[in-house]
C-alpha cells in the first residue's frame, strides 16, 4: 500500500482548518444544497490553500490572490465540480 504524502505548509492549527473547509462547504449549500461533492470537493479546496499558502494570506487578501485562489482550486478540484 502507498502512502500519499501531502505537501501542506503545516502552520494551520485545527480551528483555521475547520473555517477554510466550513466556508466553502456554505458557500456550496448556498447553491446547491444537495451536492453529493460538496464534502469531498471542499476536503480538496481546503487541501488546495494549505499547499499553496501560508496561514497569513488570508489577513491581506486583494482580487488577485481571490483570483488566483479560484484558478488553483478549479485546476486541483475541478473533477468534483464536473460531477455536481
Amino acid at each position: 500500500k502507498t502512502i500519499q504524502v501531502q505537501p501542506f505548509s503545516g502552520l494551520y492549527n485545527s480551528q483555521q482548518i475547520r473555517e477554510l473547509w466550513i466556508g466553502c462547504s456554505s458557500a456550496i449549500w448556498k447553491i446547491n444544497p444537495n451536492s453529493p461533492d460538496r464534502i469531498p470537493f471542499c476536503d480538496c479546496s481546503t487541501d488546495a490553500v494549505r499547499e499553496n499558502y501560508e496561514p497569513e494570506w488570508m489577513i491581506n487578501m486583494t482580487d488577485k490572490k481571490i483570483k488566483e485562489l479560484q484558478a488553483i482550486v478549479m485546476l486541483k478540484c475541478n473533477k468534483w465540480r464536473m460531477r455536481g
